[in-house]
């Protein structure tokens, strides 16, 4: 399992927000963390539609945080940019599965995705963001 490309720059676009008081520019955050600038367009727009980031049209417009960084966690974070977080298809609401009923993989998976939701969702962008944000761009 590996996190896609859209959730590191989903989270590192957040560090650089919750780093800065003020509305950041698309182009600034793209340049500052090294992420392509039209794949950063469609990830700020995956996180404003979960309500993680306000845009802000006009002149001086931008984005900034839609809350405090100790009350966002890295799964809401995750989730936001990919959508809910499976270990496996299976658990789901999809009922792709022949052997959904009778299977002993199942609760298996369902433990442990459980757990590793519980531990992202106990990293707040605070934490997440207690040292310098590093930049890609020195």
């Amino acid at each position: 399992m590996q996190l896609s490309r859209a959730v590191e720059y989903g989270v590192r676009a957040m560090q650089y927000l919750a780093s800065r008081e003020s509305v950041c520019d698309v182009d600034e955050i793209s340049g500052k963390m090294g992420i392509p600038l039209s794949f950063l367009r469609k990830i700020l727009q995956r996180l404003v539609t979960a309500k993680l980031v306000r845009s802000h049209r006009g002149f001086a417009g931008g984005f900034t945080l839609a809350g405090l960084p100790d009350e966002i966690s890295l799964l809401q974070i995750m989730e936001a940019v990919d959508g809910e977080f499976l270990l496996n298809p299976c658990l789901g609401n999809h009922g792709d599965c022949v052997l959904d009923h009778n299977c002993s993989l199942q609760r298996a998976w369902y433990v442990s995705q459980n757990a590793l939701k519980q531990s992202l969702a106990g990293f707040s962008l605070r934490a997440l963001t207690t040292q310098e944000v590093p930049t890609a761009i020195p």
